[in-house]
């Protein structure tokens, strides 16, 4: 069986593979880390509000239902982890209908530097996401609550997000097609750039679950 397949994932919680404080756990983890989508392991049980624990997160990396990179620390400084969902957890959120935003399956530590400064960046700033906006794959700029769009300057400029905006936003209804002014959209949605320094998440920075080659 493939570890993190739809049908393992399906084995898992309709068979009573996982208890019920397990199923919790695996639950919120899922869930905070399919909206904010890469976290290191502080700021992942301060959005979860709750300590996970290192058993059930253990137990998440074994059924690749979310992944820990390690951060090797410098000049004798700690090591750092980090998280985000692995395929099982997609499957799961996917399997049980629950909302989520999809990191690119191709993000290096510069994306992931953006998206991990963006999260300490609301946190710092009393904001949150807005889940009723999927996040752009490409994580230049994230949709937050309140109708605030929070961006990196130097990646993609306010006029280009309101480009994009408008062709998102375009409807067409019985027949016509509606499409919102730029000027509706200023009304509509207010910008703040992210000026808070790139966290370095590590170039080098790899999982720690075991492989085959490493197991020997």
């Amino acid at each position: 069986m493939i570890r993190g397949s739809k049908f393992e994932i399906e084995h898992l919680f309709r068979g009573g593979i996982f208890n019920n404080e397990q199923i919790y756990k695996v639950k919120k983890t899922c869930e905070v880390l399919g909206k904010y989508m890469f976290l290191d392991r502080t700021l992942l049980e301060d959005r979860a509000g709750e300590r996970i624990g290192l058993s059930y997160i253990g137990k998440c990396i074994n059924y690749n239902i979310i992944a820990q990179l390690k951060h090797n620390g410098y000049d004798g400084s700690k090591d750092i982890y980090y998280y985000q969902l692995d395929v099982g957890g997609y499957n799961l959120l996917e399997r049980a209908g629950i909302r989520h935003n999809e990191m690119n399956i191709l993000a290096d530590d510069k994306v992931k530097s953006r998206i991990l400064t963006f999260n300490y960046f609301i946190k710092n700033n009393n904001m949150d996401v807005d889940r009723d906006y999927f996040q752009p794959i490409h994580h230049t700029y994230f949709f937050c609550k309140n109708s605030i769009i929070c961006y990196y300057e130097d990646k993609i400029k306010e006029t280009k997000i309101l480009k994009i905006l408008q062709l998102m936003l375009t409807e067409k209804k019985d027949g016509e097609v509606r499409e919102p002014s730029i000027e509706e959209l200023r009304e509509r949605f207010s910008f703040r750039q992210i000026d808070m320094e790139l966290i370095n998440v590590g170039e080098t920075s790899k999982t720690t679950k075991k492989t085959k080659k490493n197991e020997k």
